[in-house]
């Protein structure tokens, strides 16, 4: 059987892929709260249930949506990696743009993919509003982590 694998057309092991990645990932720590869908990709895409927010996101990107990728560029600051990654994984498909967005990396190395992001959505016109990014992209102010100079001497080296 894994060797048949090998057969399939690209395009078709990726979304095999994605499909194996979001079943196995949900069972391993993506949390539901049995909310049922609404079936509006709009609503479905913010919705409180991560399982619904995945098959939306997979939904949007099998249908070639990019006029909801402020929904997932949205998605990209979700709690839940999972979430976070299937967002990227369908923007990049979606755009053919990749802004090194790594959804296991800290809030500050992911907030500034996801400014790269946002200007990409006004460069589309994909950006519905400026009160869009107020009202569902949380960007949290991170500073970079500050690292001690060579020449700083810690109270303890003096």
């Amino acid at each position: 059987m894994p060797w048949a694998l090998l057969a399939l057309p690209m395009k078709l092991k990726f979304s095999l892929l994605t499909l194996l990645s979001v079943v196995g990932f949900s069972s391993l720590g993506c949390s539901s709260t049995y909310e049922p869908a609404t079936g509006v990709l709009e609503q479905d895409l913010l919705h409180r249930d991560p399982q619904v927010r995945l098959q939306a996101i997979l939904i949007t990107e099998k249908e070639s949506r990019r006029d909801l990728s402020h929904f997932l560029v949205s998605n990209l600051t979700h709690n839940d990696i999972i979430v976070r990654m299937i967002s990227n994984t369908a923007l990049k498909r979606l755009s053919g743009e990749d802004f090194n967005f790594q959804a296991h990396l800290a809030p500050y190395e992911r907030h500034q993919a996801i400014r790269r992001w946002i200007a990409w959505l006004k460069d589309e016109g994909f950006l519905p509003s400026e009160k869009f990014i107020d009202d569902f992209i949380p960007l949290i102010e991170i500073e970079e982590p500050k690292v001690p100079l060579e020449e700083e001497k810690l109270p303890w080296q003096i």
